[in-house]
Formats: C-alpha cells, sequence, structure tokens
C-alpha cells in the first residue's frame, strides 16, 4: 500500500500537517507501506 500526502494549494496556507515524520516512520514500520509526499516550497 502506498499513502500520499498532497502539496498545500490552497490560500491562506495551513499550519497544520497531515501526517508527522515520526508518524510516517510508525506506519511503515508497523503496517508494512510507503508513505510519499510532494515536495513544496512552502512546507
Amino acid at each position: 500500500m502506498k499513502i500520499g500526502l498532497l502539496r498545500e494549494g490552497k490560500v491562506p496556507i495551513d499550519k497544520r500537517v497531515a501526517l508527522t515524520p515520526q508518524h510516517a516512520s510508525v506506519l511503515q514500520q508497523t503496517y508494512s507501506c510507503k508513505v510519499v509526499a510532494q515536495p513544496s516550497p512552502i512546507r
């Protein structure tokens, strides 16, 4: 399974995150999935 995080596209931008790097790591280790995030100049 692959989980994808889209880059921020709305105005004004949000200051929150969908998934922290630590949570992404736990997901990948626990469920054997891959987490990918689109690059963003504002993140």
